[in-house]
């Protein structure tokens, strides 16, 4: 199955261009770029809309020749169709989400416009990466975030770690990182 993601990059950037959507690139694409390279199936995007906005969004996805909407993951994940959207492009899943609390809000406000594939576009913060990874929690997004915390130990904003670790209640996590390098 042939995985085109710079094709990809350039079909969602721009979607979200043409319905003004502020976004950034969060996951597994977001930690590669800051820490360890990891393979990956799927792009995901934090967007910053509005209920309106989000089913303009699905509206326009629906009616799309390009994307395909994942109803059978919509189906599966009935609580998150309001926040969620898998869609399918290029042979590639794309998360489409809105944030689900403040650090989401703030990661929005403070992400960084880098090159990727020699196309310009908004990307999580080093910090942001490692607080969001270590909400979810997983094995792999607990890799991810201390691949971003060792490879950029020295440039990373400490003190917001800190905040957002104490305010999410995973300052227990965060501290194992410190003891880590």
């Amino acid at each position: 199955m042939l995985r085109n993601f710079k094709t990809t990059f350039e079909t969602i950037l721009s979607l979200f261009q043409e319905l003004n959507i502020t976004y950034v690139l969060i996951g597994a694409w977001a930690s590669s770029f800051w820490g360890q390279a990891r393979g990956t199936e799927d792009l995901d995007f934090l967007v910053l809309v509005n209920k309106k906005e989000f089913d303009h969004l699905k509206k326009k996805i629906n009616s799309s020749t390009i994307f395909k909407l994942d109803k059978v993951w919509e189906k599966e994940n009935p609580t998150l169709r309001n926040t969620h959207i898998r869609i399918l492009c290029n042979n590639i899943h794309l998360d489409i989400i809105i944030p689900s609390d403040t650090h989401d809000n703030e990661l929005l406000k403070r992400r960084i416009l880098k090159k990727i594939y020699n196309l310009q576009m908004y990307i999580a913060s080093p910090e942001d990466v490692i607080i969001s990874k270590i909400k979810v929690g997983r094995p792999k997004d607990f890799q991810d975030a201390l691949s971003v915390f060792v490879k950029n130990k020295d440039t990373l904003d400490h003190n917001y770690l800190d905040l957002w670790a104490k305010k999410l209640s995973i300052f227990e996590e965060l501290n194992w990182f410190y003891s880590q390098v």
